[in-house]
């Protein structure tokens, strides 16, 4: 007797959804043992599943009129999702236990020995490197599972990069997209790097790991000053490699770039760059020119923000053009793409597959921000050396109150309270200490001081025009597509239409 047409439908179909899942099992199982070695040491392993993932959604697809069946295959695909989640989970923890080692297939002699010696020039100083050895079992449990937490949430990431890339190739790719990359041979790390992204740090990592220094007696990525990370000369050929060389290469290494929310990363730049006076002397011709005569005459040290905005988008400039400008992700396909965001977790994770895990035990935070808090008031005292131009619009003691406020600005710093009496003879020492103990006597927590932060950023886009504002978002397009961003916060946008 011959079934109805319907049930024939019904069987076939399930015997097809019978035959994709056993054959995703094996793929996924078979992954886990053929990747366990060369094929792990990159993150792409994790975007690959994700692909494979996506193909077994197409493949189970049915006609939209059959509701019943509609029913049936979607509560069959969460199941296969929770599957297919829990493998890639499985998988993970098992890349990650063995990176642990110092594998072959992930590591070079040559890279071994040159990592350790740059770990030896740091232990030969007198700091102290925990190695998971000298963990308990807890901690060294409860760190593997945050690095797979941290390696899932970059994994995915980098997929939606990838999946946006693939959407946008129609327009094509931005001229010179990529500039050269920072590279370290013996780690394989390349990094392809945005300012205002946290370039300061992995610069830093990149010319420590390079020896790519002065003659000075350097023994951790922090102790090279942040004018000469980005100032001084390379004397490492490797440490910038030009992209059409690097491409050539680019398998042999574990590439990443950071990125950052488009509208804090452009009132990062004005804090940064003209509230406090970086800029001042390379743009004050330009400001010059747009103001009226009666504040043509002055020095450029009273830029506004508004101010600061219209120049920014009639200019190029890294500090502000677009991220995928500086490297479009596109184009340089990194392994990872890490958000300023979560940049400790995301750089703790990407040290930990070039084992270096040494150069962040023991990271403290707030040792991390009191660091940070002397580079830069020493930074711009330099400046003033460097510029002169600086030192004939602002005094010492008028940079010392600048940079007072821009310390609460970024949230170190309470908002409401006001410097000690400063004069001209205090000393850049006697300055520092006062800003360390004001930021150790602090008594709120460090989600008082994200909100601190975010509170001046949102007062001070409240101060643009409609027009303006409009004009930013249209100016970052294509970076809030590719990096996942919301192109049309509530608490900046508000009611404007």
């Amino acid at each position: 007797m011959r079934l109805p047409r319907s049930i024939r439908f019904s069987t076939t179909n399930s015997l097809v959804l019978i035959i994709v899942i056993t054959l995703a099992f094996v793929l996924l199982i078979r992954r886990n043992f053929e990747t366990h070695g060369a094929a792990s040491s990159h993150y792409g392993g994790h975007v690959e599943r994700f692909q494979i993932w996506e193909t077994m959604k197409q493949m189970i697809s049915v006609p939209k009129h059959d509701e019943g069946q509609q029913f049936t295959m979607r509560m069959t695909t969460e199941r296969m999702s929770l599957f297919t989640q829990k493998m890639m989970r499985f998988q993970s923890l098992e890349v990650k236990v063995n990176v642990n080692v110092k594998d072959p297939s992930l590591f070079d002699h040559t890279t071994i020995k040159q990592t350790e010696d740059a770990s030896d020039r740091y232990l030969n100083k007198g700091h102290n490197k925990t190695t998971p050895e000298s963990l308990s079992p807890i901690i060294t449990k409860n760190r593997e599972r945050n690095l797979t937490a941290i390696g899932n949430d970059l994994a995915f990431r980098t997929s939606l990069v990838e999946k946006e890339c693939q959407r946008l190739s129609v327009f094509g790719t931005p001229d010179n997209a990529v500039r050269d990359i920072m590279t370290n041979m013996a780690t394989k790390l390349a990094y392809c790097y945005i300012p205002k992204c946290g370039c300061t740090f992995w610069k830093r990592v990149i010319r420590f790991l390079n020896g790519d220094y002065a003659g000075r007696n350097v023994t951790s990525p922090s102790h090279i000053r942040r004018i000469e990370t980005h100032s001084s000369a390379y004397s490492n050929p490797n440490t910038f490699m030009p992209f059409n060389v690097y491409r050539k290469l680019s398998k042999r290494f574990n590439s990443f770039m950071f990125v950052r929310e488009p509208y804090a990363r452009l009132w990062s730049a004005y804090v940064d760059k003209f509230y406090l006076p970086d800029f001042w002397s390379n743009f004050q011709a330009e400001i010059r020119s747009r103001r009226s005569p009666s504040r043509a005459s002055r020095c450029v040290s009273d830029v506004t923000f508004p101010e600061f905005v219209s120049l920014s988008l009639e200019t190029q400039e890294p500090h502000w053009d677009a991220m995928h400008q500086a490297c479009d992700p596109c184009t340089f396909q990194p392994s990872a793409v890490g958000r300023v965001e979560s940049f400790a977790s995301d750089s703790s994770y990407i040290l930990h597959r070039a084992n270096l895990s040494w150069m962040m035990d023991g990271y403290d935070h707030d040792a991390h921000v009191q660091e940070e808090l002397t580079t830069l008031i020493n930074y711009n005292i330099e400046l003033v050396a460097v510029k002169p131009y600086i030192g004939k619009c602002i005094s010492k003691v008028g940079l010392f109150l600048r940079l007072w406020k821009a310390f609460q600005i970024n949230g170190y710093l309470p908002a409401n309270v006001k410097p000690p009496p400063l004069f001209r003879t205090t000393t850049t020492a006697e300055f520092t200490k006062i800003v360390l103990d004001q930021y150790r006597s602090r008594p709120n927590t460090p989600e008082v001081w994200r909100k601190q932060r975010k509170r001046f950023m949102i007062e001070a886009y409240k101060t643009l025009p409609s027009r303006a504002l409009h004009a930013v978002r249209m100016k970052y397009t294509r970076d809030f597509i590719l990096f996942n961003y919301n192109p049309r916060p509530d608490e900046i946008f508000g009611n404007r239409q």
